[in-house]
């Protein structure tokens, strides 16, 4: 029989150890790893901390009075860790093939799948992991590491009602067993939280803000030209809701809501509401690759008036790369193509008309970044390019336009410490950077423009987001204050009358706000 036991406060993989060729139970006696016959050595393994055998009545060397060491606090030792389960990973198999995992008291049963089932999560297929897994819940339907592990396993192959269901159990059977794993149960309502956050989310976020050249560019960065040239304070507001109602592994169908408010302090003429939705369904072929296909529509308010409707289509195709243990690789490229169609909302001279359609294609590649070996830390790094056609009823914006933008994110960790973050040892810290390029060649002689050129435009951005959570919890959401800063500079040929140029400026915008998401 496979008995559950509690070590230094962690519920250990069940099963059934060899001792001389008889089964020994594994039990806890005052925080020693202790078995039937105290004369002979006890064989079992435990991945987490990479040890395979333990003397019958000897303490765990991974365990003092106040309770377990974590691996991540080993710094350098993280990465030795990781790398003697893999090996032990291709031992198991090695040894342990599926046709032998009986439960007899053989050491391969019941612990060698769960290791094994560990080490291919590690390793980034969870395929294999729930065959792996299969064989446990035969022999021990009852074991929380099983359905943590088949929740996880589910969660990797992007089917969130499977994983929830497998958390739910696992939560359930801990419950049974006197809650005796604290960690544990952390553990498994925060992968719950990931896999629910895909079936319904929350998120809002409000602050205030100072900008030092009043303009509205709405998600087109420079594209829409309105321009009040004053500085100005606003409060900001947004509240999103998304469900998706199918995501089954295979096929994910997702709906959602979004609002977004700017009150101006003194220019009310450049007060801001949207208002939109989407629907979006992708298909998964295989573990890498999805197709996807996502519809929006919003409608935008400037000064409390209509002013512009927005429906727009998307097809996608994702391709996510295989772990790796480089220290620098590819995580995911994307390759969109969008088809706009804009609708503004008020009345204008027939060359100024921009109603129209909107044609883009565009690539996006994420990279992962390990800087420091020894520190358990990755940063993630994200390069696109843009190509814009635009094809308005008018003359004056008909446009070609590139867009190149960089994005680095890094956790900010105290580097005497390094798993632990800076102000908050506990709570995450990150420093998001952004640099962003964009150039636009309108088709056309501007009837702006005295010597009557054909416009262009260079715009750059850069910003900087710092974002401290200051709650995470997996029952309430997380709380976190954002402190952000962007710079614009952007640069047109156009000269009107005066030699006015109604296109170059530059500004700041300097923000404060906070985020709840659930």
């Amino acid at each position: 029989m496979g008995l559950t036991s509690r070590h230094c406060r962690r519920v250990w993989h069940t099963g059934k150890c060899q001792l001389a060729g008889r089964p020994a139970v594994c039990a806890d006696a005052a925080r020693r790893r202790v078995c039937a016959d105290p004369s002979r050595p006890l064989v079992c393994m435990d991945p987490s901390r990479g040890r395979l055998s333990y003397t019958c009545g000897t303490p765990d060397p991974g365990c003092d009075s106040d309770g377990p060491r974590s691996p991540a606090e080993g710094g350098w030792a993280t990465e030795l860790v990781r790398t003697f389960c893999t090996i032990m990973v291709a031992l198991t198999l090695s040894i342990c093939p599926l046709h032998a995992q009986s439960t007899t008291g053989d050491p391969c049963g019941v612990r060698g799948s769960l290791d094994a089932a560990a080490g291919w999560l590690h390793a980034g297929d969870a395929r294999k992991a729930l065959e792996l897994l299969e064989s446990v819940e035969q022999a021990e339907p009852d074991n929380p590491w099983l359905w943590f592990y088949r929740g996880s396993a589910h969660l990797r192959l992007n089917d969130a009602y499977e994983a929830m269901a497998a958390f739910d159990r696992a939560s359930e059977v801990l419950i049974g067993l006197g809650g005796p794993d604290p960690d544990l149960a952390e553990r498994i309502a925060r992968q719950r939280r990931i896999a629910r956050r895909r079936v319904f989310g929350l998120r809002f976020q409000t602050g205030f803000a100072y900008d030092s050249n009043v303009s509205y560019l709405g998600s087109d960065a420079s594209t829409l030209d309105l321009i009040a040239g004053e500085e100005d304070g606003r409060f900001v507001t947004s509240l999103q809701a998304d469900f998706a109602p199918v995501d089954d592994g295979v096929n994910l169908l997702a709906v959602g809501l979004r609002t977004s408010h700017s009150w101006h302090f003194r220019i009310d003429s450049f007060d801001f509401q949207d208002y939109g939705a989407y629907v979006r369904y992708a298909r998964h072929v295989g573990d890498s690759l999805e197709l996807g296909v996502r519809y929006d529509y919003d409608v935008a308010l400037l000064g409390n008036d209509r002013f512009l409707s927005r429906h727009a289509l998307t097809p996608s195709i994702r391709f996510d790369w295989r772990a790796s243990p480089s220290r620098f690789h590819p995580s995911d490229t994307t390759v969109y193509y969008r088809f706009e169609a804009r609708d503004f909302l008020f009345e204008t001279e027939p060359a100024f008309d921009r109603d129209g359609l909107v044609h883009a294609v565009g690539v996006e590649q994420g990279f992962r970044l390990r800087p420091i070996a020894d520190w358990p830390w990755w940063w993630t790094v994200a390069v696109g390019y843009r190509y814009d056609r635009e094809h308005t009823d008018g003359t004056e914006f008909d446009r070609r336009g590139h867009a190149v933008h960089v994005d680095l994110s890094m956790p900010l960790v105290n580097p005497a410490a390094p798993t632990r973050y800076l102000v908050f040892p506990d709570k995450e810290l990150v420093l998001r950077i952004h640099a962003g390029w964009q150039g636009d060649k309108y088709a056309n002689a501007s009837l702006i423009d005295v010597r009557g050129r054909e416009r262009r435009d260079r715009t750059t951005t850069v910003g900087a987001v710092l974002s401290q959570t200051l709650i995470d919890h997996p029952d309430s959401g997380t709380l976190v204050l954002h402190l952000i800063g962007n710079w614009t500079d952007a640069e047109s040929n156009v000269r009107a009358s005066s030699n006015i140029s109604p296109f170059t400026y530059d500004k700041f915008v300097f923000a404060i706000q906070i985020e709840w998401s659930w």
